[in-house]
């Protein structure tokens, strides 16, 4: 497996891509299917109140952007965006 994906960053975070404070990257065995299991690659956090982690296939340094609640992902695909709620 190839090595483990950068993290995007948070908005408080630098623009490293490397993973946050008490963020972990592990490969993992996870449930694919009823009785089916593979390894991968996982982002493990710390408890927090909310915590948004973006991981994006293809990509070492995705383009993110937030504006006007919109969270668009800059990807090797195209442009992916989603409605961002901050107050939950």
């Amino acid at each position: 497996m190839s090595a483990p994906p950068r993290i995007a960053p948070s908005a408080s975070a630098s623009a490293s891509g490397r993973p946050l404070d008490g963020q972990e990257v592990e490969l993992q065995e996870i449930a694919t299917g009823h009785l089916r299991t593979a390894r991968s690659v996982t982002v493990l956090s710390p408890a927090a109140r909310s915590v948004l982690t973006l991981v994006v296939p293809g990509t070492g340094a995705p383009a993110i952007t937030c504006s006007d609640g919109l969270v668009t992902v800059r990807t090797p695909g195209g442009p992916v965006s989603f409605p961002l709620r901050l107050d939950r």
